[in-house]
């Protein structure tokens, strides 16, 4: 893009506050010019090879998500050794047990990576959902249910 000669101009306005927040981070990042900075920041923040669609994860939560992935990986992997080596298990119900809580491992790495997927969709609503449903009894979940109808009820 900067072989080519801009040619287009464009104007916005910012406060005296937003001015002082651009100048302080065009500074930071060495440029000599704002416009130059504010370009290059907006060009970068819109390249898909450089952002996940305009969400920048945060480094611990990228890891935790790798790490959950690593995880399932691993439960496949055991669920497979499970069902191919005969001499794994003592008995068969030491290999059902096994198979049990290698399920229940992979159904929880799953939730866990289906909220951070609604999150980083920006879709708070499902992620709050799926949080809930994954950590809240039934009994606690009628609870949150009838406060909130209450205050619904209270706001009409």
């Amino acid at each position: 893009m900067t072989n080519k000669k801009r040619k287009i101009s464009l104007v916005t306005r910012v406060n005296v506050n937003e001015h002082q927040i651009i100048s302080d981070a065009c500074k930071t990042a060495n440029y000599n010019t704002i416009g130059s900075f504010i370009r290059d920041t907006l060009i970068c923040s819109l390249t898909e090879e450089d952002s996940l669609h305009g969400i920048t994860v945060p480094t611990q939560t990228a890891e935790e998500m790798a790490n959950n992935v690593r995880l399932l990986n691993q439960l496949i992997e055991h669920l497979n050794l499970a069902l191919s080596d005969k001499s794994l298990f003592d008995s068969h119900q030491d290999k059902e047990q096994y198979l049990i809580n290698a399920i229940q491992m992979a159904y929880l790495t799953g939730n866990a990576l289906q909220v951070w997927s609604h999150f980083l969709k920006k879709n708070f609503d499902e992620s709050i959902k799926q949080i809930a449903l994954s950590n809240l009894s039934a009994d606690e979940l009628n609870d949150l249910a009838s406060q909130k109808s209450c205050i619904l009820d209270e706001g009409n």
